[in-house]
């Protein structure tokens, strides 16, 4: 029987090893989305439906009397009994009980093992101590190299002396926040008062629980490392302490030198309230921002110089800098810590704002040039969001929705139209009327659309309505979300053609063939072939997902040009594939009509770039209207 229950124990910690991880997603996913399907969660944390419940069970069993997973009408959500101990969890107490089964708390315990040791460390004194084989040890070493390289940290090590860790202090702690600590927090201990300290510092900042977390473990190594003599002795690269000159921060940094009898130097104590300086930007003392201001406009002009370079495409600078400076303080800081944000969107944002997501790509792309930091998934998502709110803010100053009513009757029966339109396509949408004798004066083009009561004459371009089922709502929803798909890609504005391309050619002979043609239909200006190559030894129109979009000013001309060329089979420039092409010839002068198809065609580019799947299906295809009805039955175009 003791046997069984050693083996039933040792079954046990395996699982435990292989799900923690898992555990921590799923808690993780939980707290920002109240409510998720078990579709969602399952493909978060890459399980089928039966595995992922059977987590969900496991996890139950190790929050009993803290937390459950419940399910509820197909999806599951949190629900938290004990609030402080749910916190304990969420710092890293489910890890706590791993053994050396674990990989994860052997690497742990060779970083701590080399981290304070000046000198060299054997690998038999390591497999000795772990109780592992010295092959064992070995895995677990190559796996540090590929953990160390993103900190800037690298092992060396010497035939029958052993290995140490080389790199600078700061890299050192930061390895050891995120691959020691939660396994040996017992060696960071604080004190009740410098605790009781921090949460005070969290509420004054309004930190987030997870920030918090982070601080009193920052707090905790800082201060076993000073003890033990290891200074952080340079500045920290591209980190701005927003709030080191706060007399509330001064006093925390003197508790603390007085409570542990430690002298904390300048860069330590940088690092030390580092938690503070990466909070969410909803909560800044604006204040003690604007000297930083410079630093972080010179960041973002580069971004949008980047933007400019690829994209047509007109920004308010002003207010998007506005809206996103505190986002970049606090982004550059937590990418300077190495924090992971959680990706509270996954690739939704990209899903649904792919071109957003595209500007936002760029912007990271200068961050990590600029920095020489590697900027992750979520932090793209987030820049995203600005994007699009500034594109949506002026997508919707231009694209109010008017609608015009132009009817034959009396003012009593046309007030009752107006009304019953109101009633069905709600208070957003700004209603004026016209009589039939007058409704000839009136320029329609800054209408959405026109609803009238009998045949009228307008220009073509704009979509017209005319009432004959007025209190039959369904047919009036009908029309409109008809008129509603075909404007969100106006075809009045873009003039569409399509190129099967041709695959023995090389890319620029084809784009070259692409724009003759157009400028001979008299639909590009003859200098725009100039334009593009100048444009081209730039900066490249090939992006990574299969695509190319040459496109630059098309000068004298209203419409956007868009013509899609295609390969039957990828074709490769250097070592990027293409197979579909984008040429695109933007006005000088844009509308405002313009300029949402602009950002719709932007949008369609993207979206289509984001589906790898389907690139050779629209490789076979061979006219403008397969084309089309491709996009249609895959839900890419309306």
């Amino acid at each position: 029987m003791l046997q069984e229950g050693k083996a039933e124990v040792k079954e046990w910690r395996k699982v435990l090893v292989s799900l923690v991880k898992k555990w921590y997603l799923i808690l993780n996913t939980l707290l920002v989305k109240e409510y998720i399907t078990v579709e969602k969660l399952s493909d978060i944390t890459q399980t089928t439906s039966q595995t992922l419940k059977k987590n969900i069970e496991l996890l139950n069993d190790q929050l009993k009397g803290i937390a459950s997973i419940l399910w509820e009408k197909g999806s599951y959500y949190l629900y938290i009994e004990n609030y402080s101990a749910f916190k304990e969890i969420m710092n890293g107490e489910l890890k706590k009980d791993m053994d050396f089964n674990s990989s994860s708390k052997r690497i742990a315990f060779i970083l701590k093992t080399l981290l304070n040791t000046k000198g060299f460390v054997t690998m038999d004194s390591l497999a000795e101590r772990i109780e592992v084989s010295r092959g064992t040890v070995n895995k677990d070493v190559k796996n540090i190299k590929k953990i160390i390289s993103d900190f800037g940290i690298s092992l060396y090590g010497i035939p029958n002396k052993g290995i140490k860790i080389v790199g600078d202090e700061l890299n050192r702690r930061l390895l050891l926040l995120y691959y020691v600590y939660d396994y040996y927090f017992a060696d960071y201990k604080l004190k009740k008062s410098t605790v009781e300290y921090i949460d005070k510092i969290a509420e004054e900042y309004q930190l987030s629980n997870y920030n918090t977390a982070i601080m009193k473990k920052v707090v905790g190594i800082t201060l076993d490392r000073v003890g033990k003599g290891f200074y952080i002795n340079k500045e920290i690269p591209y980190y701005n302490n927003y709030e080191g000159n706060s007399s509330f921060i001064k006093r925390f940094l003197y508790h603390l030198e007085k409570e542990y009898d430690i002298a904390l130097g300048p860069y330590d104590r940088d690092f030390v309230i580092f938690p503070v300086n990466i909070r969410n930007s909803a909560y800044v003392k604006k204040e003690s921002m604007e000297k930083y201001e410079k630093g972080i406009k010179d960041l973002f002009n580069d971004m949008i110089r980047k933007i400019r370079a690829n994209f047509m495409l007109e920004l308010d600078d002003n207010q998007l800098f506005e809206e996103m400076k505190y986002h970049l303080m606090f982004m550059v800081n937590r990418l300077v810590f190495h924090i992971e944000s959680f990706n509270l969107f996954y690739d939704e944002i990209e899903k649904k704002y792919p071109f957003s997501y595209e500007l936002a790509k760029m912007a990271a792309n200068v961050i990590e040039s600029r920095l020489m930091i590697s900027v992750a998934q979520p932090e793209i998502s987030y820049l995203a969001v600005y994007f699009e709110l500034i594109l949506y803010h002026k997508d919707r100053e231009n694209r109010q929705k008017q609608i015009a009513i132009v009817s034959n009757f009396g003012k009593g029966t046309s007030m009752l139209i107006k009304k019953q339109i109101q009633e069905i396509l709600g208070p957003e949408v700004t209603i004026l009327q016209f009589s039939e004798q007058n409704y000839t004066k009136q320029n329609f083009k800054i209408f959405f659309a026109v609803f009238t009561t009998f045949p009228i004459e307008i220009d073509k371009r704009i979509p017209v309505i005319q009432v004959a089922n007025l209190f039959d709502n369904n047919w009036v929803i009908s029309e409109w979300n008809k008129i509603e798909e075909e404007q969100n890609f106006d075809i009045a504005y873009i003039d569409f053609s399509f190129t099967v391309l041709d695959e023995e050619k090389s890319y620029f002979d084809n784009v070259k063939f692409m724009i003759c043609r157009l400028i001979k239909d008299k639909k590009l200006n003859p200098n725009f072939i100039n334009l593009w190559q100048e444009r081209e030894k730039k900066q490249s129109t090939i992006f990574e997902q299969g695509i190319a979009f040459p496109h630059t000013l098309n000068k004298g001309f209203n419409k956007i040009v868009l013509s899609v060329g295609v390969f039957k089979n990828q074709l490769f420039v250097g070592n990027q594939s293409i197979q579909i092409v984008f040429l695109a010839g933007i006005p000088e002068n844009i509308d405002d009509g313009a300029e949402n198809s602009l950002l719709e065609m932007y949008d369609l580019i993207f979206r289509i770039a984001r589906r790898k799947e389907i690139h050779q299906k629209i490789g076979e295809t061979t006219n403008g209207k397969e084309f089309i009805s491709l996009l249609k039955r895959e839900g890419i175009l309306r």
